[in-house]
Formats: C-alpha cells, sequence, structure tokens
C-alpha cells in the first residue's frame, strides 16, 4: 500500500533528523488509527513483526509500546 510505504519512509526519515522533532518521534499507524511520540533512540523491535510495513512494536531499554 502505497499511503503506509510513505509514512513508514517518512518515519524512519525522522529517526536519522537529530534536529526535526528534538527528542521525541511521531509513530502513525493508520491501520489501528493510533498516533503517538516515542524517545528518538527508540528502535523497531525485532520478532514483533509489522501493520502495513508500519513497526508494530518499538523501544528501547527505558520501555517500548506494541
Amino acid at each position: 500500500m502505497l499511503v503506509a510505504g510513505v509514512i513508514r519512509t517518512e518515519i524512519f526519515r525522522h529517526l536519522d533528523e537529530e534536529t526535526v522533532f528534538g527528542t521525541k518521534v511521531p509513530y502513525l499507524n493508520p491501520a489501528y488509527g493510533v498516533y503517538l511520540e516515542f524517545p528518538r533512540h527508540w528502535r523497531p523491535r525485532p520478532g514483533y513483526g509489522d501493520v502495513a510495513g508500519i513497526p508494530a512494536s518499538c523501544g528501547g531499554d527505558d520501555g517500548f509500546f506494541s
């Protein structure tokens, strides 16, 4: 799906741009209608798959979301 691919590309682009959103990164999952912000150092968690090309879970040593 093109929209999901574009959103996923944008999410990962923001992960690499330290000054765009300060210490937070936006997460948007249109399949579930979810938007939240998470710490920039969190990464997709292996083994949790993805939904429409968007990671289903991200986290770090200090927390996660699924």
